[in-house]
């Protein structure tokens, strides 16, 4: 894939307290410190298309191939866990009529620190995809106020919470243009546990997952969405966002033999 120069910086500029609801598709700026923010910096060049891609609508060829991609983020999820998950989400997608027909994961090895979005854009093309949509962000295990229960102060009971932060962003892998950005967060808990049970790695365990998995369930809802504003403008199926109708063949009629002149 040739290089593109980017000037993509200014596209981060409202990452942080976008609305959940897109209802047209001119990708909004945004600006939020972190590693997606990072990844554009690292694309930017004096050259851009980046009035281009803000002042032209955004088109899909629905139902796309999407591409996943978790950027610089290690969810605390389990690999069965992860998979089972993906596997469900994936599910919801592509029972929506004519807007997913298939998601990958990318594995995030194949990506470096060092890699920008051209790159990205050029790994991801390997896989068959021609939407991605690239995931990062930071899960979280704390302990919160004080000691639990009555006779907290006795032991290392404590209440406890796990959370995730997500950000997202989808784009078209051919033309390098984005959907509006994603924030997940949700949280589990808080929970009464104790540091010397020997049940405390499990249960910590369960509340990690359920804080990850509703996380990335709300970034899968919200770009169900933003594909649905894309596939549907004004609320009507685009052209590109349905099957296509298969013409009939209409048969020639068939000549209706002329009788031969009896003999007389």
């Amino acid at each position: 894939m040739t290089r593109r120069p980017w000037l993509l910086l200014p596209l981060l500029l409202c990452l942080s307290g976008c609305p959940g609801e897109y209802p047209t598709y001119a990708p909004t700026p945004y600006s939020s410190p972190g590693t997606l923010s990072d990844l554009v910096q690292q694309s930017q060049s004096e050259n851009s298309q980046l009035s281009q891609n803000l002042n032209t609508p955004l088109t899909l060829n629905f139902p796309v191939h999407l591409g996943v991609l978790f950027y610089q983020y290690d969810t605390v999820l389990q690999p069965e866990d992860q998979q089972t998950l993906m596997d469900t989400l994936e599910g919801d997608l592509v029972a929506t009529p004519g807007l997913v027909r298939s998601m990958v994961v990318v594995p995030s090895t194949l990506v470096s620190s060092d890699s920008n979005l051209d790159d990205i854009r050029n790994l991801v093309s390997r896989f068959r995809v021609d939407t991605l949509l690239i995931v990062s962000g930071n899960d979280s295990f704390d302990r919160t106020g004080a000691s639990a229960g009555l006779f907290g102060q006795f032991s290392n009971s404590g209440n406890y919470e796990a959370r995730t932060d997500l950000t997202a962003l989808g784009m078209d892998v051919l033309t390098g243009r984005f959907l509006a950005p994603i924030n997940a967060a949700d949280r589990e808990g808080p929970q009464s546990l104790n540091p010397d049970d020997t049940s405390f790695n499990d249960s910590a365990y369960k509340l990690k997952k359920a804080a990850a998995t509703k996380a990335l369930t709300r970034v899968e809802q919200t770009l169900k969405q933003e594909l649905q504003a894309v596939a549907q403008p004004n609320g009507t199926p685009s052209a590109s966002a349905t099957a296509p109708v298969t013409p009939v063949a209409t048969p020639s009629p068939v000549p209706t033999p002329t009788p031969s002149a009896s003999a007389s």
